[in-house]
């Protein structure tokens, strides 16, 4: 591999982890949303009287 190769493919890693960084970042602000949206619906719930079983309220 010459040394435009290397530092072609070296760009393109470089570009994929960033771009896979910023997915991930990305995938924990939604669950951090769907957490707070769940706690919401368990307590409205609960104010209604409807008990919600931990093991599918909680994640």
């Amino acid at each position: 591999m010459n040394k435009k190769d290397f530092k072609e493919r070296y760009e393109e890693v470089y570009n994929l982890y960033h771009e896979l960084l910023s997915t991930h970042h990305e995938t924990l602000i939604e669950i951090g949303e769907l957490k707070v949206k769940n706690e919401i619906m368990k307590n409205m719930l609960i104010q209604n009287g409807i008990s919600v079983s931990n093991i599918y309220s909680d994640f």
